[in-house]
């Protein structure tokens, strides 16, 4: 019996090392899926893809002296609701335990993903705003209204989500993880289809008006 302790040591040794590399290894490909996940969910919320109506601020597009809203024949609510989604899911580690690494993966995931959609944003402002083409491509308004506030107005639903996420992993780190995971997915779920009923009686008519 003594001479097999040794080999039953040696045995639960190397089963705790191979779940220890199984375990980083899960995460590193966890993390890497996120970046991307959060990053395409950044770009396409930042650029507007979004089905809802929006307004072109160049004089070249007004219709009979005013801008007017039009949807975008190739948005679709599906790419970006999947990628943010999924994203948003991935950022807590399916591990119940309420250590610091844990909590760093909402905290770091919210982070990154709200930089990334105020880059792209702001570089969609710009866009519209012919910042990026040499010349004045002739804005109906100053200030090429409604470019800027109409891509705030697009990302709207990333506040909530991001508070969400803070939220579960401070005040709710200790809590089952997946409560962590569910709720800023619903979050950003609930925001949209909020923001997608009231856009067009309430923000269109904003944008469509003379600043």
């Amino acid at each position: 019996m003594r001479s097999g302790q040794p080999r039953d040591s040696e045995t639960l040794v190397a089963k705790r090392d191979r779940t220890t590399i199984a375990l980083a290894v899960s995460r590193t490909v966890q993390t890497i899926v996120v970046l991307v996940l959060l990053a395409q969910a950044g770009a396409k919320l930042g650029f507007g893809t979004q089905p809802l109506p929006q307004v072109d601020p160049l004089a070249m597009h007004s219709v009979d002296g005013t801008l007017a809203a039009d949807v975008d024949p190739a948005a679709s609510w599906l790419p970006l609701m999947a990628t943010t989604l999924i994203g948003l899911a991935l950022c807590t580690p399916v591990v119940d335990r309420p250590s610091r690494p844990y909590r760093l993966g909402l905290l770091l995931g919210a982070s990154y993903w709200l930089g990334v959609t105020a880059i792209y944003a702001l570089a969609m402002s710009d866009m519209r705003s012919g910042g990026f083409t040499p010349g004045d491509r002739g804005c109906m308004y100053d200030g090429c209204w409604p470019a800027g506030i109409q891509q705030a107005l697009l990302v709207v639903p990333v506040v909530p989500t991001v508070v969400a996420m803070v939220v579960m992993a401070s005040v709710f780190a200790k809590r089952h993880w997946l409560l962590r995971a569910l709720v800023p997915p619903a979050m950003f779920a609930a925001s949209t289809t909020v923001q997608a009923l009231v856009w067009e009686p309430l923000v269109v008519p904003l944008l469509e008006s003379t600043p």
